[in-house]
């Protein structure tokens, strides 16, 4: 075994993660492998690597919309989310929110001031304009029809070690945080917040 492969497999026995399969939290209901697309792609121009992913599953357009607009309750959704605190609106009619990331050994703890626009109903988007990832950018899109909503996640997520070991942990985090929603929307969705208090 090489040295890269040794380390690679190192994290995983540290963190208890598989080399192939996220793992999910006990809590989320799960998306088959046939419910849920996660890949990463490179940017051409700027180099950057998107991961994407795209799901679909049974809940009212707004209450999805609502859990995924409520942005400080994220902490409740995953683990590696310390604090999501709201910290003002600017003059452009953006919102700002300090979030801090509890990633596993060797990425640690990190922040991110970041700017969040919303289309209402329709897209979430937000970039970083302060902190101590490298990049941290991106949008979910949604879509729906009838009761069956449809949601599209790309973003940029840079937290400073080469990506081959990155990967399995933006991979672990995206499944499981889409599959906290779904247990949120489809299990629970008079418990997601209103726009009331997402928009303070």
């Amino acid at each position: 075994m090489n040295s890269i492969a040794r380390i690679f497999g190192g994290i995983a026995l540290a963190t208890g993660m598989s080399l192939s399969t996220p793992a999910m939290t006990e809590e989320a209901s799960p998306l088959a492998e046939s419910e849920i697309t996660i890949g990463f792609e490179n940017d051409s121009r700027s180099g950057d690597e998107f991961i994407s992913a795209e799901t679909s599953f049974q809940a009212r357009h707004a209450v999805i919309w609502n859990a995924f607009a409520a942005i400080t309750e994220y902490p409740n959704l995953h683990k590696w989310i310390g604090e999501a605190r709201f910290v003002g609106d600017t003059d452009d009619g953006t919102q700002e929110f300090l979030i801090e990331f509890k990633f596993p050994w060797p990425i640690g703890t990190r922040w991110s001031r970041v700017e969040v626009t919303r289309e209402h109903g329709a897209e979430i988007s937000w970039r970083q304009i302060e902190g101590d990832l490298n990049a941290n950018q991106g949008r979910i899109s949604f879509s729906s029809k009838g009761d069956q909503a449809h949601i599209h996640y790309r973003a940029i997520i840079s937290v400073g070690v080469p990506a081959m070991f990155a990967r399995p942990y933006k991979k672990k985090f995206v499944y499981e945080f889409l599959n906290a929603i779904k247990e949120r929307v489809t299990t629970k969705p008079d418990s997601a917040p209103s726009m009331a208090l997402v928009i303070q």
